[in-house]
């Protein structure tokens, strides 16, 4: 293939894909230049850390609220109730520094250093188990309902049947 051949297709290729690759080149610089502004921030070096309250009955009044929602848009299944049941609260794992010496072996918490004060690193948080649940619904006396429940609910929680209850509204 010649050179002037070479040329003349690049040439052809550049016009017809001229706005898609200016836009693409304006798009990358934005994204580099938010992207070093982001990390110049001083605050960026130290760890962060959540201020969030984790509250048990709050996670489980959420996932009520999301199943009932979920169950009320299967065909027959009317208007529900949801109860679920847990059997642990949140679990909280924190890194530790370990040390052993002369057969004996210690460890202590490894803590942040930060504005608001000293806290421990969290390296796992485990929302709470759901244990089993309980649904009462205007369709509960179908078969089907109850089989399409039993599986929708077993799957999103991990759950077997015995774990699930399904049950007509009055």
């Amino acid at each position: 293939m010649s050179t002037a051949s070479v040329k003349d297709k690049l040439m052809t290729f550049f016009r017809k894909n001229a706005v898609p690759l200016v836009a693409g080149c304006i798009a990358l610089a934005v994204l580099l230049i938010a992207g070093t502004s982001l990390n110049s921030d001083e605050s960026a070096t130290e760890p962060q850390q959540l201020n969030i309250s984790y509250d048990e009955r709050e996670y489980v009044k959420r996932q009520e609220q999301k199943l009932k929602e979920l169950l009320s848009d299967i065909d027959g299944v009317g208007e529900c109730e949801v109860m679920i049941v847990t059997d642990s609260g949140y679990e909280y794992v924190y890194a530790e520094d370990r040390t052993s010496s002369d057969g004996s072996s210690s460890s202590s918490y490894k803590i942040l250093d930060s504005s608001d004060g000293d806290s421990a690193l969290l390296l796992k948080l485990s929302v709470p188990k759901v244990t089993g649940v309980a649904v009462v619904c205007q369709g509960g006396e179908s078969a089907s309902v109850k089989e399409q429940i039993t599986e929708l609910v077993g799957k999103t929680f991990n759950l077997s049947g015995s774990s699930i209850s399904v049950a007509k509204m009055r």
